[in-house]
């Protein structure tokens, strides 16, 4: 074992080994007491004593083991056995192996590859399974006097090891099959350390220690004196030397440093001597000083109790008008209760009109759907009838096309019927002459008859003789056949081959040629291809860029456009105000107010829902509202309400001090950005000193929370005013009564700068988004063009590479069928000459062929003469039947078919008279429901006529209805603007007792804070 090794088992000491502990005790008064326990029980078991137990080896028992054939006792041993000496070849190795093999250790520290090979081994006795080796301990007590012993009654102990030929061991116990865990938990327990292995010294080991340098010079090494340590045990002692030997080194550091921190606090102490001093000189000054500012305090105090009493006098008189403008504010609001009230009827009676004007609205508007939908159901009808018409027209003129059918089949049928009773006549007068020309021709005929009977006689005969010939031809040509059959097949195949062997050869050849040019193409192809992939790629980029800006420019564009489209998209009232401030007929118009400021989308909701006001208009002067009002009036567009500037200017000293809120909530003024300040005062007007909060809580909280209490909007728009009341919910809210940018410009010329400037920014976002959407159609058409090629390219890139696998494939195939070929044509070759016939039977048969040749030649001679002389009588024989009887039998033919033709035409027109009469009924009947459906068309065309008639009516009378409602709608809001105008005194008389009660409480909370302090 390696001293390195040794020095990192030591180190694992205290968790591997409970029975060795250290245990540190605190300091103590400037000591550390360390009190190291070892309790060993192997340095226990080790040390002997007199009388004492110790455990011997009695005998070692043997069965099979190496060179110990069958069973061997070695022993018994002495009771100070202690070496084993011996010569050569004495079986000094074979004991110790047995011990070795007991205690567990393997193969190869026994001189072996495995334990199979502990079994023993020689002639005539190589079959045996096992060996085994079982070692006898027991205790002693050695006698005093002398050299004998006396054996512990019952300390007997057998420890066993069998090894089995397929490798496998097992130890026993006393006989009992144990692990070897528990066989080492005993020895160890009685002194025998395994792991160690300081009980046993092998030959080898004796030299090695006798060699050993007396100390190691290395860590890595080991001489004598770490060999003894580690026998006696003293070398676990070590990591606990090294600990406190680190333990004395940091208690001198630690001491070194304090003993320096005395030293230099020492001298810091002398150097802070003469500091000190004058510090408790400062010290005293400034407890004099502190005694002047007493004084000099408590004369002020005198003074501003004094103060107070003033301040306390001021304080009530300003809480006395508090109270009175709180009454009056409270009066105030009680009136605006019942003026909310009356406005409230007001508006219910609005949307009364309102709703009965949308009601007459849907009416006429399902009036004039229903006048659309019978119109067209009308025309419908009519087209319909149309139809019927046309339709019943044709259908009158085929009956009169069937009704003169009957006539003229009439006068057919009678035609054929004399050329019928012609035709019978004609038949019945050609006949007999017929009948006697035709036995005018037997009697010329008589005399040839024999001459022909006879030839048919010889003809029959040498046919005979020809038939059999020629089966005897078929039998030698099949015999034939036959012998040269295998021969000849076998040749066709070695011809197949030969054959396929070169369509191969061909084949392979052109393949290859194929193949170099495919392989040529190959580079060209994949460089266009990568080109073109990357000009692609591009263009992907291109597009997407310019998809992203011309999606940019269309809503700068929109936006823009909306910009422009504000001045006349609101309603056609503002329209003809802001008309008039462009063209110079009024002077001092400014606009709408929502027109006039911008507003973060955050608080859209918060400003629309509960300040309608911004639907406003803004003048200069009350003189110019004046002149829109009677600008409106005279060209009868409505009601609207206006704020004039000159009336408002009492705000900018609310506009500039901006107040402390609760929670520094923002006024909703402060959020409003103008790009004319003159204008602030109507919002001012407008907003007042509204703040803003989250949600409703916040909203309630920073209301009603403070001694002031403050109206509050949420960003929902909900409302908490100062009487407590809330507003707030529904489903549909108002939106958009400002933007988020600021529409119009108060001055003339910058609006009509603006104006231009506007329609110029027009024309170029348009033009500029016309080139940027013409530079994408360039791309996609590019784009376009490209993705065919691109795709034809990649398919025929795809399919010369596989065209370039497949001729690999096939040139490859084709080379290994070209060597079997070659293989089958050799073998074939070797068949065609093992399938030759027997050549002297195949000329026998060829032999028996040709003479059976010539003798069918010869007799097809004489039956060819025969059969033209048979012809020529024939031939004789129907010139003599054409000359007599001809004439007669085609005028009979003649008759017997115009006869036919007679009785075909009687039977067409007669199913033509049947046809015609069916037909006619039918047409008849269509004609009928045809006059049938056109009289419900009409029915139907006159309802719809009337409907449209009465809708029309309905319709009249809904637009009466409707321009009644309107004039109702538009009195109505003229009340509504009325009321509303003749309550702003009484808004105005509000807002400005809140000012007042603000701004008491305000001086109040101040002279209150400045008497506190």
């Amino acid at each position: 074992m390696s001293r390195k090794l040794k020095a990192r088992n030591l180190n694992q000491l205290e968790t591997q080994n409970d029975n060795e502990q250290i245990v540190i005790f605190s300091q103590f008064a400037g000591f550390l007491i360390l009190l190291i326990s070892i309790v060993d029980i192997f340095l226990i078991s080790i040390t002997y004593k007199e009388g004492c137990e110790r455990l011997v080896i009695s005998h070692i028992q043997v069965d099979n083991f190496k060179s110990y054939f069958g069973k061997r006792i070695i022993g018994p041993f002495h009771k100070c056995f202690t070496s084993i000496i011996g010569p050569n070849g004495s079986g000094k190795s074979n004991v110790i192996d047995a011990l070795l093999f007991v205690f567990g250790y393997r193969a190869s520290k026994i001189r072996s590859k495995k334990v199979s090979v502990l079994i023993h081994s020689s002639a005539g006795k190589d079959d045996l399974n096992s060996c085994t080796v079982a070692v006898h301990f027991c205790k002693i007590n050695d006698n005093l006097v002398g050299n004998g012993y006396t054996k512990v009654h019952g300390s007997d102990i057998e420890i066993s090891r069998t090894a089995y030929k397929d490798n496998t061991s097992k130890y026993t116990l006393n006989g009992r099959t144990v692990k070897f865990k528990e066989i080492g938990d005993l020895l160890r327990a009685n002194g025998i350390d395994l792991v160690h292995n300081r009980f046993l010294i092998l030959q080898g080991e004796v030299e090695q220690i006798s060699m050993m340098k007396p100390k190691a010079e290395t860590e890595d090494e080991e001489g004598m004196l770490e060999y003894l340590e580690d026998i006696i045990g003293s070398s676990r002692l070590k990591p606990l030397v090294l600990k406190l030997h680190r333990r004395i080194e940091q208690l001198n550091e630690r001491r070194a440093l304090q003993l320096q921190r005395v030293q230099h606090a020492e001298k810091e102490k002398n150097q802070l001597d003469g500091p000190v001093r004058e510090v408790l000189k400062l010290m005293r000054l400034e407890n004099a000083l502190t005694c002047l500012n007493n004084k000099i305090l408590l004369s002020k105090r005198l003074l501003l109790h004094e103060q107070a009493v003033k301040i306390k006098n001021q304080k009530n008189q300003l809480e006395n008008e508090l109270a009175v403008y709180q009454q009056q504010l409270n009066e105030i609001l009680q009136i605006a209760k019942q003026i909310s009230k009356e406005r409230q009827k007001l508006q219910n009676i609005l949307d009364k009109c309102d709703d009965a004007v949308q009601s007459v609205r849907k009416k006429k508007a399902n009036q004039e759907q229903v006048i659309v939908k019978a119109e067209n159901d009308s025309n419908r009808h009519e087209s319909r009838r149309n139809k019927l018409m046309k339709d019943i027209e044709n259908e009158n003129q085929r009956v009169e096309e069937l009704e003169s059918v009957p006539e003229r089949s009439r006068g057919k049928i009678e035609a054929f019927r004399n050329q019928l009773e012609e035709m019978n006549a004609q038949i019945e007068e050609f006949s007999p002459i017929l009948m006697a020309k035709l036995q005018e021709v037997r009697e010329a005929l008589k005399s040839e008859e024999p001459k022909k009977t006879k030839l048919e006689e010889e003809l029959g005969e040498l046919s005979i003789k020809e038939d059999s010939l020629n089966s005897k031809l078929t039998l030698a040509q099949q015999r034939l056949l036959n012998l040269q059959s295998e021969e000849e097949e076998q040749r066709q195949k070695f011809d197949a081959l030969q054959a396929d062997l070169l369509r191969t050869e061909e084949t392979v050849s052109s393949r290859e040629k194929k193949l170099q040019t495919a392989q040529a193409q190959l580079p060209d192809l994949e460089a266009t291809f990568e080109g073109k992939t990357s000009r692609l790629a591009h263009l992907h980029e291109q597009e997407a860029r310019f998809t992203g800006r011309i999606r940019e420019l269309r809503r700068k564009y929109e936006e823009q456009k909306q910009t422009e489209e504000c001045y006349t998209s609101a309603n056609k009232l503002l329209n003809r105000i802001m008309e008039a401030k462009r063209n110079g007929e009024i002077q001092g118009i400014f606009g709408r107010l929502g027109d006039l400021g911008a507003i973060d989308e955050k608080y859209d909701s918060a400003i629309s829902v509960n300040f309608p006001q911004l639907e406003y208009i803004v003048t200069d002067t009350i003189q110019t509202a004046q002149q829109c009002i009677e600008l409106l009036k005279r060209e009868q567009l409505g009601v609207s309400t206006f704020i004039a500037l000159d009336k408002q200017q009492q705000y900018w000293r609310n506009i500039r001090a901006v107040p402390k809120t609760p929670e520094n909530a923002p006024r909703l003024f402060d959020l409003i950005r103008v790009k004319d300040e003159h204008v602030l005062p109507a919002f001012y007007y407008v907003l007042g000193e509204t703040l803003v909060a989250d949600d409703i809580i916040s909203a309630t909280r920073i209301a009603m929370g403070n001694e002031r209490r403050w109206r509050t909007v949420t960003l929902k728009g909900e409302l908490v005013d100062v009487s407590g009341a809330m507003t707030g919910g529904g489903n549909v809210q108002a939106r958009s009564r400002i933007g988020r940018e600021v529409v119009v410009v108060t001055s003339q010329q910058l609006d009509n700068r603006q104006e231009a400037s506007t329609q110029q920014q027009l024309a170029e976002l348009q033009q500029e988004l016309n080139n940027a959407e013409a530079e994408l159609t360039n791309i996609k058409r590019q784009h376009a063009q490209l993705e065919p090629e691109l795709q034809k390219r990649r398919d025929d890139l795809k399919q010369i590479r596989l065209s370039v696998r497949e001729m690999q494939l096939e040139i490859e195939n084709s080379n290994i069928r070209i060597v079997d070929l070659r293989k089958q044509i050799e073998i074939q070759k070797q068949n065609v000459v093992n399938a030759s016939a027997n050549p002297e039977e195949v000329k026998n048969v060829k032999a028996e062929i040709t003479s059976l040749t010539s003798k069918t030649t010869e007799i097809g001679k004489q039956t060819d003469k025969i059969r033209s002389s048979l012809m020529a009588i024939n031939a004789r024989m129907e010139e003599v039947d054409e000359r007599i009887a001809g004439p007669h039998r085609e005028r009979l033919r003649d008759a017997e078919e115009r006869k036919k033709e007679a009785e075909n035409g009687i039977t067409k027109e007669s199913a033509a008279i049947i046809t015609s009469e069916r037909n006619l009924k039918k047409s008849r009947a269509k004609i009928a429901n045809l006059e049938k459906d056109v009289m419900d068309v009409e029915k139907q065309f006159e309802l719809c006529t009337k409907s449209i008639s009465l809708a029309r009516d309905r319709l009249v009378e809904y637009e009466s209805q409707l321009f009644q409602c309107n004039e109702d709608l538009d009195l109505a809001k003229q009340k509504l603007n009325e009321f509303i105008s003749s309550v702003s005194d009484n808004n105005e008389r509000e807002v400005e007792l809140q000012r007042q009660v603000s701004q008491l409480q305000h001086e109040v909370n101040v002279l209150l804070a400045n008497w506190q302090h």
